[in-house]
């Protein structure tokens, strides 16, 4: 029987590699560097850069007080910022429910659009379709950006590459975006456990789910390679790195920085919060060099930026912590633990 595509939430990477990426391939010059698993933006080589997110969801949009069109937008930003490009350009693309209102489908427009213009992106068109085959509508951005010199194409397209010894950094802290989300979608059930002060506190600001300035600093700073969180938390972001650098990973447990109302909101729910959705956060590697001017710089800035493991010659990706009698292999993700609870 063939197997279905998997639990909800992102591809998982192998299914992903199998299915889509391993029949793309590179067919024309021009380009650089592909999409492919740890780099979700097109790179050529006049310094444009491309990307493509989509988003449905409008309970997770909801609770992190964004429109659908904002958390697309958002992604496909983050995914372009985490290799130095800016954005210029956007192409929307929605398929919504003839059961939708025509008010609330221009509120996601006016919203995406007002969003684009405060960061100075052009609008360049899109496509709209009403479709018996959605339940509500799902938003799909193309983004389109710029590499602003010759050295900045280069250290994208051939950075140095990461190697056995480099640091593997976590700026701000594990699940915080997920369990904002719980904490708002799910805040009558958790009121029965959880005092509602100890609820806010796992609350995040929505301006925090932009990557730009973190991702700018750590890459003026010499990080080698740098990747948002996203779908699959933690675990799913370090074992897209492992893929990309084509080495193992060790992290060590106990500094893996968390809030402890994740902890607790995760147990509440029996889901592990290294697998929890999240946004705005990143994994750097970087060598050990340039790691404190790294961490030091991002401290300044008023984030958290922490060392958590190691890149290993063997291909391995485990989370280590000797003290408490714990070695956890980390697998390819398969969907995220918030849609265990959502």
């Amino acid at each position: 029987m063939e197997e279905k595509l998997q639990k909800k939430g992102t591809f998982s990477s192998h299914k992903l590699s199998r299915s889509v990426l391993k029949h793309i391939g590179k067919r024309d010059e021009a380009l650089l560097t592909r999409t492919q698993i740890g780099n979700d933006a097109a790179i050529w080589k006049d310094g444009m850069c491309q990307v493509t997110q989509s988003a449905a969801d409008k309970r997770l949009a909801d609770s992190l007080g964004l429109t659908v069109s904002e958390f697309a937008y958002i992604k496909a930003a983050n995914n372009l910022y985490v290799i130095g490009a800016v954005p210029k350009m956007l192409e929307i693309s929605v398929i919504a429910s003839p059961e939708i209102k025509e008010g609330r489908y221009r509120s996601e427009m006016d919203s995406i659009i007002a969003l684009a213009s405060s960061e100075n992106v052009q609008i360049t068109g899109g496509h709209t379709e009403v479709s018996e085959f959605v339940t509500e509508y799902i938003v799909s951005v193309t983004m389109t950006g710029w590499l602003s010199d010759e050295e900045q194409i280069r250290k994208s397209s051939e950075a140095e590459k990461p190697c056995p010894g480099d640091d593997i950094i976590l700026v701000k802290r594990v699940g915080d975006a997920g369990a904002h989300i719980l904490s708002v979608y799910k805040e009558e059930e958790l009121l029965k456990r959880f005092s509602r002060s100890y609820i806010l506190d796992a609350r995040i600001a929505k301006e925090g789910l932009s990557v730009k300035d973190i991702a700018f600093s750590a890459l003026s700073n010499g990080a080698k390679y740098v990747h948002d969180i996203s779908f699959g938390g933690l675990y799913g972001a370090v074992s897209e790195v492992a893929e990309k650098i084509n080495y193992g990973v060790k992290l060590g447990h106990k500094v893996i920085p968390i809030n402890q109302p994740v902890i607790e909101i995760c147990e509440y729910f029996h889901i592990n919060p290294y697998e929890l959705f999240d946004m705005g956060s990143l994994i750097l590697v970087s060598d050990t060099e340039n790691s404190q001017k790294i961490i030091e710089a991002l401290t300044k800035a008023g984030e958290t930026a922490t060392v958590i493991g190691t890149v290993t010659r063997e291909k391995e990706k485990i989370v280590y912590e000797k003290s408490l009698d714990i070695r956890r292999v980390i697998t390819s993700y398969d969907g995220d633990s918030i849609y265990q609870v959502l």
